[in-house]
């Protein structure tokens, strides 16, 4: 199991034999995609500034940026879901039981946790529905690329300027690099994104702009800054519960400013659940393919996805080629309906965020594999208590939150 931003290439072992005592040595391979990764803390595992259980940290290096992947867990909360304090389903809980998880102590534990967590959600659940064809209409674009390719991260993509979708830079101060994901703003001072971005809450230096080469919020110059160079200033609130990489059910952050984030497009949250079938275009910054290229550059897809499963706290839908498909960076990006607002409010309804995917490869899911989004509706009570009361409003039967 790999989160779409944050994570290095492991080999998992996926049945009980991982979850032995946490003395066991980890098994991992270095990613391949980049040729400049390298492996800079080999601690084991190592707590993070709130309890998390940090299992890996890579480097890599583009110009004079650098960029921090770093896949970790909390235990406490795995721990104290498995004795039934937390809000894993009855038959979850009895189907990791009746596997032999009933404590983790090693990442390679929290691995097969997550892993087995995940597929005895989805065990039973309905078949997947095929991705509806053109539902909606995308912004215009240039014409598509050849139906042969399958590199984009966005199949037969464009160019976004979706002003609203963001490139979200956390900075690792004990790394001294940042990560890459993708948000979306729906508020002067308010982005959300995927809590997995983070290693913990609290006051962090977030740097937030419109891909390569542009401007950053809160920032001086036209580029984003090697090293920051202001104090920390946002705060970041990741949704409780949340166990560390994998945890489709929470992973969603909100991160407040303390100044406005970038002026131009707000998006509205939904307050309806989605359904099997509904219809939505992926946006972010993430890799355009497994083998490594297009991080931070801003695509939209041009045909739409479609939803195929729901489970508690997450949906997921499965990839097929000449559809779009999230990647690796584009961590915490909308899925943009693509229907409830046609013809009036386009691009501006969000109906849940990519967290993570079910292949095991560097960068990218393949096609028949599926990736997940963590659900909005089922979350607005934490969002509001966080950033205080938005406003209710409805379109064509459909309920959503406007929080500016």
């Amino acid at each position: 199991m790999k989160h779409l931003t944050r994570t290095v290439a492991f080999l998992i072992a996926a049945t009980c034999s991982a979850c032995s005592s946490g003395g066991d040595a980890e098994q991992r391979t270095e990613p391949t995609a980049n040729d400049d990764w390298q492996l800079v803390d080999r601690a084991y595992p190592f707590q993070g500034s709130s309890g998390e259980t940090v299992c890996a940290e890579y480097r890599r290096s583009e110009g004079e940026a650098h960029f921090i992947d770093r896949e970790y867990y909390h235990l406490d909360v795995i721990n104290a879901g498995l004795a039934g304090d937390g809000s894993l389903q009855p038959s979850v809980l009895e189907g990791l039981k009746l596997r032999g998880i009933e404590r983790v102590s090693s990442c390679d534990d929290a691995r097969a946790f997550i892993k087995l967590k995940n597929e005895l959600a989805e065990a039973g659940g309905p078949a997947d529905v095929p991705a509806p064809i053109d539902a909606g209409s995308a912004p215009a674009a240039s014409a598509p690329p050849s139906a042969q390719q399958f590199v984009d991260k966005v199949a037969e993509g464009q160019s976004s300027s979706i002003g609203a979708v963001v490139r979200v830079r956390p900075w690792d101060a004990g790394a001294q690099g940042f990560g890459t994901c993708t948000g979306v703003i729906i508020g002067p001072r308010v982005l959300l994104t995927a809590a997995h971005c983070f290693f913990a809450g609290g006051s962090w230096n977030v740097e937030v702009d419109h891909g390569l080469n542009t401007a950053c919020v809160s920032q001086s110059g036209s580029t984003c800054p090697a090293v920051p160079n202001i104090p920390p200033h946002a705060q970041v609130t990741r949704f409780p519960g949340f166990g560390g990489e994998g945890d489709s059910a929470h992973d969603l952050a909100v991160v407040v400013n303390n100044a406005d984030w970038l002026e131009g497009d707000r998006m509205v949250i939904t307050a309806s659940a989605p359904g099997a079938g509904m219809s939505f275009w992926i946006d972010g910054y993430g890799y355009h393919a497994d083998t490594g290229q297009g991080l931070g550059v801003h695509a939209l897809s041009l045909k739409s996805q479609g939803i195929g499963s729901s489970f508690t706290g997450y949906w997921r839908s499965s990839v097929q080629k000449g559809f779009g498909r999230p990647c690796r960076g584009d961590s915490g990006g909308p899925a943009i309906n693509t229907s409830v607002f046609a013809g009036g409010l386009d691009n501006r309804l969000v109906i849940g965020l990519a967290q993570n995917m079910s292949s095991d490869n560097i960068n990218c899911p393949a096609p028949g594999d599926y990736f997940r989004y963590t659900r909005i509706e089922d979350k607005l009570s934490f969002i509001e208590g966080v950033i205080g009361p938005c406003t209710h409003n409805s379109h064509a039967g459909w309920s959503f939150r406007v929080c500016y």
